[in-house]
């Protein structure tokens, strides 16, 4: 009995981080499909290409969040377009 008492806030701490971190792994999908949407919408295949490159997801995740929240950074429309 008491041993099963002290598992249960290891096991809610261990379900709290998974929860979070398929969160976030979703949250960075969404990210990362914006991205492609908008490389389709400002009509650059190379950001388009970039997006698709597993490793840039690192980077092309947190800005398009930060552009579905905010708005394309001017860095990318520079590059991109």
């Amino acid at each position: 009995m008491e041993d099963t008492v002290v598992r249960i806030p290891d096991r809610f701490v261990r379900s709290t981080k998974a929860d979070l971190l398929f969160g976030a792994l979703k949250l960075m999908l969404l990210a990362n499909m914006h991205w492609l949407w908008l490389s389709l919408k400002l009509g650059s295949l190379s950001m388009f290409v970039v997006g698709l490159i597993p490793v840039s997801w690192i980077v092309t995740g947190p800005v398009g969040l930060w552009a579905f929240v905010f708005d394309v950074p001017k860095w990318v429309l520079n590059t991109f377009t």
